[in-house]
């Protein structure tokens, strides 16, 4: 999950010369938000154990982002804000596993240190 990226869509239009949302942006390194908090979970979490949620509007650019990574993909038909984008993922892992651990990972963050995060 990641917002629109309203705030930052000028600097991700001079770096992808288009408006994608923030997390789907290269803004350090070689690697999109996206990617890097996918790869950050990767360090604990099973990919079939992981859920993904986004929009159907983010659906190319999320292809790219999963680059042949598992994971669980849910697209949500618009967005509804953060809440909507949480309750969907948990009651469809409850639904599956009601004993189930969940953890989310907002696809917008920065995180330098991501082996002791996630330790």
């Amino acid at each position: 999950m990641g917002g629109q990226g309203v705030r930052l869509r000028p600097l991700t239009r001079v770096i992808c010369g288009d408006d994608r949302p923030k997390q789907y942006v290269k803004i350090t390194g070689s690697r999109s938000l996206l990617e890097q908090t996918l790869d950050r979970t990767a360090l604990r979490v099973p990919g079939d154990r992981t859920v993904v949620v986004s929009l159907d509007s983010h659906a190319n650019y999320l292809a790219v982002a999963m680059g042949g990574r598992n994971a669980n993909i849910l697209l949500q038909p618009c967005d509804r804000g953060t809440a909507a984008g949480v309750l969907l993922p948990a009651h469809w892992i409850y639904a599956r596993d009601p004993d189930a651990t969940i953890a989310f990972f907002p696809a917008d963050h920065l995180v330098v240190e991501e082996t002791s995060f996630m330790d």
